[in-house]
Formats: C-alpha cells, sequence, structure tokens
C-alpha cells in the first residue's frame, strides 16, 4: 500500500522484480563485455535474461479424457478454437498464449519446431507420433488481459500412449499451478487421485474444477464438492479450492474464472521463487571469478581494481 501512495504522490512507477533483475542482468553483461570475462559467464547471463524476459506463469489444465478440458477453454475464450475429441491417442499439449498475428507453432520430441497456420490445429487429430507440444497463439481478449498466464489443455491423464507420457512430464517440470478438471460423474477416478500424488510428491499446488454441473441438483452438487475437497485434503494435507462449471447454455464458469484470478494475482511470487535462486547463484559465480583473479599469481589487486573502475 505504501508503494502504490507513492506512486500515486510521485508519479513515479515502481520497478518490478522483472525489471530489477534485467537491470542487474545487464550490468553484468557490461561488465563481462569491460573485462574481458570469460565467455561462458556471458552465455550464462544471456541465457537467464532470455529465460525471464519469456517468463509466464504456466497453468496445465489435467484430467481423463472427456472430462471437459477442451470444451471449457473454448467457453471461456468465446470460441469452438481447440477440438474437443474423445480419443486419447488424438490430442497433444496445447498452450494457449496471446499473440497476434494469430499462429501455431508445433514443438517435435527432437526440439525442433515448425510454424502453421491456426486452422491447422484442428487437422491434428492424427500423425501426431513425433509432436510434444504446440503453442497456440491467439488474438483473444481474455488471453490479452492476462499475457502472462498461459493455459495448457493437456493429453487426458491415464494414457498408456509414450508421447501423451512425455508431454505431462514436460508439465510437472515446467507447470507453476496446476488445475484439476473432473467430469461430475466420474469425481474420484483413481488415475486423477494418483496424478494428486505426483503433483503433491513435486510440491505443486493445484485447484480443481468439477464439470458438467448441471447433470446434478444444486444439493447434490454441494455434496460431490465437499468430498472432493475431502479427498484432496487427505492427500495433499492441504485445503484446496474446489469448483464447478457448466459449459452447456447458459454457460456458467464462474468458478473457473475465480480460480485464473487467484493465479495471476500470485504471478509475482511465482517468478521471485523461480528465478531468485537463479539469480543468486549467477552473481555468486561472478564474485567467485573475480575471486579467484585476485587470488592469482601473476596478478596484482591494483590491477584488478584498475579493470573494475575502467
Amino acid at each position: 500500500m505504501a508503494d502504490r501512495r507513492k506512486h500515486f504522490l510521485t508519479g513515479v512507477k515502481q520497478k518490478t522484480r522483472k525489471e530489477q533483475y534485467l537491470d542487474v542482468l545487464t550490468g553484468c553483461s557490461e561488465m563481462c563485455a569491460k573485462n574481458s570475462i570469460e565467455s561462458i559467464f556471458q552465455e550464462k547471463l544471456d541465457l537467464l535474461h532470455d529465460e525471464i524476459v519469456n517468463f509466464a506463469v504456466i497453468v496445465p489444465l489435467v484430467g481423463k479424457t472427456s472430462a471437459g478440458k477442451s470444451r471449457l477453454l473454448n467457453t471461456w475464450l468465446g470460441t469452438d478454437i481447440l477440438g474437443i475429441d474423445t480419443l486419447p491417442e488424438t490430442t497433444i499439449a496445447t498452450e494457449l498464449r496471446y499473440g497476434s498475428p494469430e499462429k501455431l507453432i508445433l514443438h517435435d520430441l527432437h526440439g525442433n519446431t515448425e510454424e502453421k497456420s491456426v486452422g491447422h490445429l484442428k487437422t491434428l487429430s492424427k500423425n501426431t507420433k513425433d509432436i510434444l507440444f504446440a503453442e497456440l497463439y491467439l488474438d483473444n481478449i481474455k488471453l490479452k488481459h492476462r499475457p502472462s498466464l498461459v493455459l495448457v489443455d493437456m493429453p487426458g491423464i491415464g494414457s498408456s500412449y509414450e508421447n501423451h507420457t512425455k508431454a505431462i512430464i514436460n508439465y510437472v517440470q515446467r507447470g507453476h499451478y496446476y488445475v484439476l478438471v473432473m467430469d461430475v460423474q466420474h469425481y474420484s477416478d483413481a488415475d486423477v487421485l494418483r496424478f494428486v500424488r505426483e503433483l503433491t510428491a513435486y510440491k505443486q499446488n493445484f485447484s480443481a474444477v468439477v464439470t458438467k454441473s448441471g447433470r446434478k441438483l444444486p444439493e447434490q452438487l454441494t455434496a460431490i464438492k465437499n468430498t472432493v475437497k475431502e479427498l484432496f485434503q487427505e492427500r495433499t494435507g492441504n485445503e484446496v479450492v474446489v469448483g464447478s462449471v457448466e459449459c452447456d447454455p447458459p454457460p456458467m464458469i464462474h468458478d473457473f474464472e475465480e480460480i485464473l484470478d487467484s493465479i495471476w494475482m500470485k504471478e509475482a511470487s511465482i517468478f521471485q521463487s523461480q528465478f531468485s535462486p537463479k539469480m543468486n547463484g549467477v552473481l555468486q559465480d561472478l564474485q567467485h571469478y573475480f575471486q579467484r583473479l585476485l587470488s592469482g599469481d601473476n596478478l596484482k589487486v591494483e590491477e584488478i581494481d584498475a579493470k573494475i573502475a575502467e
């Protein structure tokens, strides 16, 4: 509150943590260039700089095939851009990102990328063996309002297909926050509960939504949500937010939007937890490098001081 008041009174915008880190890295790069420091340090600085610039909060939507992940995202976006398929072997992880012009970028298992038109997405129902994931850039108002929030339509969990398993492992490592999507008829599915244990092992946070909620009476839906909360609390030791959605007209996805808002509010803390250790590591490496220079037999402290002062 004090920072906001200061900004209001002075008209000076306070730099974000991201901007502060980028300033520090720029200063380190300039110092490396002036003092002809080993290129390996510049490479580390450049890599970390790119990671920070491209930072986004990755939010995978995870659930069984036909749980309603794609339909929920289509409803939220206000367009039927994602194909709705009931076969687990015909889906790939698809990241939703804001961008104009719109485009589709395919990433294969070998680290290669290929750019396609957005319309190509719906032709990917087959022959996706070598595709690890796709990035879908859309000029969509919902994505524009949260440009650093990336939602991921994931393959169905519990699939035995190798590429799907690799995609899920990929996002277990990359994802920052998860949304579990469960059919109201199958909310206690064993594969979902098994995945919850995996998230807990990786110390990942998540919320959940129960789909197709219109098929239950209000009192039944409340009982189901309470049961799901209890199941998750038993397995994680934490209280988990559980909402409900209905995508049939008239759609009711307020709970899902509230979950996304709560994740969006955590962006700064997620950024800090991800990059603070990396920044400290790079700065310590530089510090140790200079200490080695100062302790070298053929170098004098005065020479090092002179080079740093240049």
